[in-house]
């Protein structure tokens, strides 16, 4: 018993070190800096990006690869105004957010709200529902709930016709 609590005792001080994003519980503080964030940029327009769910290495960053915080984007595509509309509905949602524990952070896309003087940016992992939500300088995440995903692996579909949402799992399977 004891040597089970010493390796998990271990397996979080090495995360808490490692450099990891440790994601923190939903908290409905940032939760309403979202709401406030997307009210401010109601009518900004947004950008749907399918993004890698692979990291680029820092010398590939620096190749001039666009990407949002490592993950390459592979496609972006501006979103009209009823597309747009119906996406953030999707954040402002209470249902949209649970608390989730185990992260693998496997993106496979992002959004960007801005006007220009004001920009929101959300990298999503739709397999274990993390969040990682840039508004302004400030950085959190939070945790999408099922029903919260389930809605944007249908918008997914509307951003990217001809491509399907498939978590880095189901690729595994294929190869």
């Amino acid at each position: 018993m004891k040597r089970a609590w010493l390796f998990c005792l271990l397996f979080v001080t090495a995360e808490c070190f490692s450099g990891e994003k440790i994601p923190a519980a939903n908290d409905p503080v940032r939760i309403q800096k979202v709401r406030d964030i997307l009210a401010t940029l109601k009518d900004a327009p947004m950008v749907a990006y399918r993004v890698d769910f692979d990291q680029l290495e820092p010398a590939e960053r620096v190749k001039g690869l666009k990407h949002i915080d490592g993950y390459r984007i592979l496609q972006e595509q501006i979103l009209d105004d009823a597309l747009r509309e119906s996406t953030r509905e999707i954040f402002v949602k209470a249902e949209t957010y649970e608390n989730v524990v185990t992260p693998c952070f496997n993106p496979g896309m992002a959004l960007k709200f801005s006007n220009g003087k004001e920009e929101a940016t959300f990298l999503i992992c739709l397999e274990c529902h993390w969040l990682y939500c840039w508004i302004g300088k400030d950085y959190f995440q939070l945790a999408f709930s099922e029903a919260g995903v389930v809605a944007l692996k249908k918008h997914y579909e509307k951003y990217f016709p001809g491509f399907r949402v498939i978590g880095k799992h189901d690729r595994e399977a294929a190869k």
